[in-house]
């Protein structure tokens, strides 16, 4: 693919993201007024239920979905998507049950939303695969439409239940219906390659040499993902075994600005990242200047959402949250998953995927373990502070493996780096509540530490250009 097309493919995606964030804040602000405190506690809850099961009825066939129908040689598109979504459909009904009877065994405050949100475990298959198609035949335009649309609907839905003042109840089913019509629209504007393989039979043999097939070449990233939502979410399912519903409303509020915050520097990412990971010679060097260019982008948002932690809570989700201390503390975490998300590339780049198994399974049962411990005593707080360690131990797992393929001490520089000025930025943050004072000690370990200079902005300059003149050359 030619890298003015993975720039405009990235570009799309980005746009795509960017406005469904927006529709979706605005959306979860209606839901945290519909719901409450407790409310929106139960309700995320449950959420996390289903995409831990949806994750698992994935079973991790996105990449072989998108990898074959990339590959203009191969015929046997809808065979693919066919043997994907039969996959996917049996596990979803396995995992429906799973749901079901642990909601009864462990979580019985949320009995009642898992019997009406339960089927969003099938529908996600069917907009996943359906997205999958799209990616794969670089329909990005057309899933763009479908991703708005789908954050438009359930935000009409939600104003709905909101401006009648409906019963509590009928929200969970505006969700349901929501995610349904999202599916028939998905399904509406895919081509032949989903009506045809929603007819196309296997026999034994031939599902029996896919499994094969996919073991031994997804099996690692199927793992990947499920220990990397169980690590993302264990935290909310254990404050709601252990505490409360108004504890994990809370809580999950604050974790809810947390993604955010984690999206921004995600978009510059989405468009340099496809770009570096198709070079050798300098994939190390430039990933490293990337990762510090974002770092400095995103210490002057952590300056901001500590200091006005409480208020970003209130203005979203309403007056009755009180999430700030919780956002203030995940915010140490902030400049790991960063650096995580940048080494993590490059990590793929080199085919390292049963390493990602190790640091997926590691941080999540660091994360389990913490939290057992922490929550009794101290709550919300205790999840935060578990989610932080979990994640700078990921991040030394990153920083382990990426040397010893790179051969190289540059990362463990920047590590120390990313951890000595995130930290201080966020202490200083807190203990002087000034943004002037914030932003004048980041600008002086900025230039004392030179994290990023002309020379760098240079290298990603020259880089780009020289690849964007031979592409021209080429057409």
């Amino acid at each position: 693919m030619s890298i003015q097309k993975v720039l405009n493919n990235a570009f799309v995606v980005g746009v795509t993201n960017v406005v469904n964030r927006l529709i979706n804040l605005v959306t979860l602000a209606l839901m945290a007024r519909i719901l409450g405190v407790d409310g929106f506690g139960s309700y995320n809850t449950a959420m996390v239920l289903i995409v831990i099961a949806s994750t698992i009825s994935s079973a991790g066939l996105s990449p072989y979905i998108i990898r074959e129908l990339n590959n203009k040689h191969n015929s046997f598109g809808d065979k693919v998507v066919s043997f994907s979504l039969a996959i996917r459909l049996i596990l979803s009904i396995v995992s429906i049950i799973a749901v079901f009877v642990g909601s009864l065994f462990f979580f019985q405050n949320i009995e009642s939303i898992i019997k009406i949100l339960c089927p969003l475990i099938i529908i996600t298959q069917l907009i996943t695969t359906v997205e999958n198609i799209n990616h794969g035949l670089h329909k990005f335009t057309r899933q763009l439409v479908i991703s708005i649309i789908s954050s438009a609907i359930l935000l009409l839905l939600v104003l709905g239940v909101f401006y009648f003042d409906l019963e509590e109840s009928m929200f969970y089913w505006s969700v349901l219906l929501s995610q349904f019509l999202s599916a028939l629209l998905a399904i509406a504007l895919t081509p032949n390659y989903f009506s045809r393989s929603v007819f196309r039979v296997f026999s034994i043999r031939e599902m029996s040499m896919s499994i094969i097939q996919l073991r031994e070449t997804y099996g690692a990233l199927f793992l990947v993902a499920i220990f990397t939502i169980l690590y993302y979410k264990i935290d909310i399912l254990m404050l709601s075994y252990m505490k409360d519903d108004v504890v994990v409303g809370h809580y999950a509020a604050a974790y809810r600005v947390f993604e955010y915050i984690l999206y921004a520097p995600a978009i510059i990412g989405t468009a340099i990242l496809p770009v570096v990971s198709q070079m050798e010679k300098d994939r190390l060097k430039l990933s490293l200047i990337l990762c510090r260019a974002e770092v400095i982008l995103i210490l002057p948002v952590i300056v901001l959402t500590v200091i006005y932690s409480d208020w970003i809570i209130k203005a979203i989700f309403g007056e009755a949250f009180n999430g700030g201390y919780v956002l203030y503390l995940l915010a140490y975490g902030i400049v790991f998953y960063v650096m995580n998300s940048i080494v993590g590339q490059l990590l793929y780049a080199y085919g390292a995927y049963k390493k990602f198994v190790i640091i997926s399974l590691s941080a999540f049962l660091i994360n389990f373990v913490l939290n057992y411990i922490l929550i009794p005593n101290y709550g919300g707080e205790g999840a935060a502070i578990a989610t932080v360690v979990s994640v700078f131990v990921s991040s030394v797992f990153h920083l382990v493996y990426i040397s010893s393929y790179t051969k190289s001490n540059q990362p463990t520089k920047l590590f120390c780096l990313v951890m000595i000025i995130g930290f201080t930025v966020t202490f200083v943050s807190y203990q002087f509540n000034s943004v002037f004072v914030s932003l004048c000690v980041l600008g002086i370990l900025s230039y004392f530490f030179r994290i990023i200079g002309k020379e760098d902005l240079g290298a990603i300059k020259r880089v780009l250009d020289s690849k964007m003149r031979g592409f021209r050359n080429v057409n």
